[in-house]
């Protein structure tokens, strides 16, 4: 048996670790440029400063 706090942690991890832009996207990167967390398609479709 879960705990019913664990259920609603989960989700609540879910929510704080989905890119806005892209909500397939996980944060799993911080942009030094930005000074943001994005996802890898953020990464490869946004953050081509260079």
């Amino acid at each position: 048996m879960k705990w019913p706090l664990s259920e609603k942690m989960e989700k609540m991890e879910k929510f704080l670790m989905t890119c806005n832009r892209h909500k397939d996207g996980t944060l799993t990167m911080y942009c030094l440029y930005h000074s943001q967390l994005c996802c890898s398609r953020c990464v490869e479709l946004s953050f081509k400063h260079r």
